[in-house]
């Protein structure tokens, strides 16, 4: 998959705006991250220890994972608005599809200023969407019929239930 230039929705203005999805994201890259997430989070809100996503660490992940699948991410401005880890050695469980292979969502996040709920004043909407498109696309260009699976938290099941994707 080529490092295309997408769009994010401004949330002030409703404005479309570029972006670049990032591929194959190495530690470095996720440390940075990771570490101005955090400052950002405690700075935005007392909420962010809420996050049941609050404990987790992109450079761990990468030590743990590496190798093991993909680490993406969309970024504006040199900065990360949201991070995914994908693994490519799933299957299927639907009856109908049984034991083909899938692209599997392992983790997504947004940057916390993008998050509504820690934020009541959004950057850019559409940031989890572009993401979780990126996978769809990843699957067709593994010949995977645009097959993805995940399993999400429960912060974010209400995401998954009313903002699907074709």
């Amino acid at each position: 998959m080529a490092e295309p230039k997408i769009y994010l929705t401004d949330w002030a203005t409703g404005v479309a705006v570029e972006a670049e999805l990032v591929l194959n994201l190495d530690r470095e890259a996720l440390e940075d991250a990771d570490t101005f997430w955090r400052v950002a989070a405690k700075r935005l809100s007392a909420k962010a220890g809420e996050k049941e996503h609050s404990h987790w660490d992109w450079a761990v992940k990468f030590d743990a994972f590496v190798g093991q699948g993909m680490f993406i991410a969309i970024e504006r401005s040199g900065l990360m608005e949201g991070l995914m880890f994908l693994r490519f050695d799933k299957v299927a469980r639907l009856a109908t599809q049984e034991a083909q292979p899938l692209v599997y969502v392992d983790y997504l996040e947004v940057a916390p200023w993008n998050v509504v709920w820690l934020n009541p004043t959004p950057r850019y909407k559409g940031v989890g969407r572009l993401l979780f498109q990126a996978a769809l696309q990843i699957s067709r260009e593994r010949g995977w019929e645009g097959r993805v699976g995940l399993h999400s938290l429960p912060q974010a099941e209400g995401f998954y239930r009313h903002n699907r994707t074709a």
